[in-house]
């Protein structure tokens, strides 16, 4: 964890830094890992969030935040050492900060048992994480419909006035066209209907913390 004077460095560093520096090279790893286009979940233009107003709903909670792991490093059979490159772990920290400076209120972190996704949940430091098979990128058991899975996760309400974040990977299910594709680090954000469904309605990279942070400035 941050000492209290490398956060309040890293705080005052990550305005400026979004005053002075261009997205592509802001958060290097926002922009790896993905070479095919999005193809799900769609988000409908008429309903998405964007800059001021994605702020207030994350703050307002209700949400629930689908992540993707940060970059990883050396794969191990065991979590006994980071499977995070020093990229990922810096960026999963960053992310977590990110959350904690502009006051996004997290309830449950739930985080696939894969030690690279693991990794990432626990350096973000939102709150213990708890394994679920929901979200491995392995069906769990082999028979284990992902899609469906994930879709009763997605339309769970989190609890009052919290959000949910759901730590995972390019997740998939029985066809390509339920793949959710996501830039390492990227979180799609889901609102949840309540009657057992939810819409994806934003999506936010690693780097776009960035310009969320810089709002606050204005």
């Amino acid at each position: 964890p941050l000492t209290a004077g490398l956060a309040l460095a890293l705080s005052t560093s990550i305005v400026s830094y979004a005053q002075t520096t261009p997205p592509v090279e802001r958060v290097h790893a926002a922009s790896e890992g993905v070479t095919r286009p999005y193809s799900h979940p769609a988000i409908d233009e008429a309903g998405a969030l964007k800059g001021a107003a994605l702020l207030s709903a994350l703050r307002q909670g209700g949400l629930n935040l689908f992540m993707r792991h940060t970059q990883a490093g050396t794969v191990t059979p065991q979590c006994t050492a980071s499977n995070l490159s020093p990229a990922g772990e810096r960026d999963a920290r960053f992310v977590g900060e990110s959350f904690r400076k502009l006051g996004v209120p997290i309830g449950r972190v739930l985080s696939s048992p894969v030690c690279r996704v693991a990794d990432t949940a626990k350096l973000l430091g939102l709150g213990e994480p708890k394994p679920s098979n929901d979200l491995s990128n392995v069906p769990m058991p082999q028979d284990a419909d992902l899609d469906a899975a994930r879709g009763k996760r997605l339309a769970e309400m989190p609890a009052r006035a919290t959000n949910t974040l759901l730590v995972s990977h390019l997740q998939g299910g029985k066809t390509q066209a339920q793949w959710i594709y996501l830039d390492f680090g990227e979180i799609v954000v889901f609102r949840p209907d309540g009657k057992g469904h939810s819409n994806a309605v934003a999506r936010i990279r690693a780097d776009d913390w960035y310009d969320l942070m810089a709002l606050e400035n204005k």
